[in-house]
């Protein structure tokens, strides 16, 4: 429930930033809800894997953190220079929507393993 808030106040705030009419605050929430996502998200995904599975869960998150802090801020920063610099808050808000979307899915019975030992 606290990552799904937290999420949608990563939306929210940078839905507001669009406005400019109240930049403090919306900045405020923005820093306050997404620099605390993936701790928060790593506690939770450290409670819902069994103990065996919780070095494979590390790896995917670590190279997912990875690979978004590598192209996301790349690939921003192109199609910022192309359109506008509104262009930011448009994609922490998409990528935020997607997570939110994703959290909010039922999760499926299947389980598959993220790396074999």
């Amino acid at each position: 429930m606290v990552l799904r808030v937290l999420v949608f106040m990563v939306v929210l705030g940078s839905l507001a930033m669009l406005s400019h009419a109240a930049m403090a605050p919306a900045l405020f929430v923005l820093g306050c809800s997404g620099f605390t996502l993936y701790p928060v998200a790593m506690s939770w995904a450290c409670e819902k894997v069994s103990p065996d599975e919780l070095v494979a869960m590390n790896q995917a998150l670590l190279l997912s953190y990875t690979l978004g802090s590598l192209f996301g801020p790349t690939m921003t920063a192109m199609l910022m220079q192309r359109y506008s610099d509104h262009l930011l808050f448009v994609m922490i808000a998409a990528v935020a929507l997607v997570y939110l979307v994703m959290l909010l899915r039922k999760p499926d019975r299947h389980h598959t393993p993220v790396a074999t030992a």
